[in-house]
């Protein structure tokens, strides 16, 4: 992934004690949370996923919303070099909440409308022809 490329370099490039400043002035350039973690302290996916992470592999994490929405993940972490930290990007799903629920909602009025409109049958007289144009 593109993204975590370029912030392992920039983490690669500075020392440990800078990171938490790097990830507090990334934060205000994504749209969704962007964290430093213990390895040993996340609580995702159990000892598998931190097996995987020491080993330096991505991972990914879904919840319910985003298995309902059709995303691939809703929280993605990768240990940072040789260190016991990780870069965790998420929730994702969080910043998509409010469009989607708009997006659901504008689709249930419109089909409420269409189920709940009365339909004008043509072959009616013209008063009920002129009260459904």
């Amino acid at each position: 992934m593109g993204t975590f490329f370029v912030l392992q370099n920039r983490f690669k490039q500075s020392p440990e004690s800078d990171w938490t400043g790097i990830v507090q002035s990334l934060s205000t350039s994504f749209k969704y949370p962007v964290s430093l973690a213990e390895i040993n302290e996340l609580e995702y996916g159990g000892e598998q996923h931190i097996t995987a992470l020491k080993e330096g592999e991505l991972m990914s994490v879904s919840t319910e919303y985003s298995e309902f929405i059709g995303y691939p993940a809703d929280i993605i972490m990768q240990r940072i070099g040789n260190s016991n930290k990780a870069i965790v990007l998420g929730p994702v799903t969080d910043s998509l909440k409010t469009p989607m629920n708009f997006v659901f909602s504008m689709y249930y009025l419109i089909f409420g409308l269409f189920l709940l409109i009365p339909h004008c049958n043509m072959a009616a007289t013209s008063v009920v022809f002129h009260a459904c144009t």
